[in-house]
């Protein structure tokens, strides 16, 4: 059974902040210190964040052993957030993905306690008219596993929605998107928040720099995110923020913007190990 939110010796919620993938050759000798071998990429983004969204299983869904290795490359309470295999949300109706659903969720439990919770996102063609096909593949969600609920259609914000997730324990997804600007909007439907902040994708033809300053995109963040915790009255346990390189350029050095906006501290990067890269 996973952990309840970690707690914070602040007042306020526990924050964790991560990237939306890892393995991006950009990054290599620019958040990876030089002479990183790629066999050595997870483990040292682990010594850097706590968090990380893993987007590969939204293309093909891992298996048991992959995400049982995965885990064994990070330290004790860091956290894997994978997001749920397009074959369940995009490819059929959303009834008809229960079987795939509880073989997916099957293959995370080799994450152990290192998995955060799934990630579900639910394409633009899929609209409020499919709300009973969600609350039937929701109905075989277990409670002991977060799911982070992100809509990309707009006839989904209404208060309906909202009883269904809070009904099945599912927290509502708050998304930077440029072409999505009303999925920004933070509704508080569980014990978490979690945040993404993406941008528009492939914007960019770089990825190992930001190339411009997202100071008041991240502002903007800090102070929703602040009023939805403090209206919540202390429902709220724990923040998670997820930043793409396609927000400013590079997500590393957006997601140290932002520690420092709210205070929370980053370990410095370590000194690469010396290694081989077959």
């Amino acid at each position: 059974m996973l952990d309840e939110p970690a707690a914070d010796a602040s007042p306020g919620p526990n924050w964790r902040l991560g990237c939306a993938g890892y393995h991006y050759e950009d990054w290599r000798e620019v958040f990876f210190p030089p002479g990183t071998p790629k066999t050595r990429w997870l483990a040292a983004y682990a010594e850097r964040f706590d968090t990380l969204e893993l987007n590969n299983t939204f293309h093909a869904p891992p298996d048991h052993a992959r995400c049982r290795k995965w885990a064994g490359q990070v330290p004790d309470g860091f956290r894997f957030v994978p997001k749920l295999w397009r074959g369940i949300t995009h490819e059929r109706a959303l009834w008809a993905g229960k079987a795939a659903l509880e073989d997916f969720l099957a293959a995370t439990e080799g994450f152990g306690d290192k998995l955060g919770g799934v990630l579900m996102q639910l394409p633009p063609e899929v609209g409020y008219a499919a709300i009973d096909d969600l609350a039937a593949l929701l109905e075989v969600w277990p409670d002991h596993v977060p799911c982070f609920l992100e809509f990309r259609s707009q006839t989904w914000f209404r208060e309906e929605t909202n009883d269904l997730l809070r009904a099945n324990r599912v927290v509502r997804v708050a998304a930077e998107l440029e072409l999505h600007p009303e999925t920004a909007a933070i509704s508080v439907t569980g014990e978490r928040l979690y945040c993404r902040l993406l941008g528009r994708h492939g914007r960019f033809d770089r990825e190992d720099r930001e190339l411009f300053d997202p100071t008041p995109i991240l502002r903007r963040w800090v102070t929703a995110i602040g009023l939805a915790v403090s209206h919540a009255d202390g429902a709220v346990r724990e923040v998670i923020v997820i930043f793409n390189n396609d927000l400013a350029g590079h997500a590393p050095a957006t997601l140290g913007r932002f520690a420092g906006l709210i205070g929370h501290p980053l370990p410095a990067p370590k000194p690469a190990q010396k290694a081989f890269d077959f």
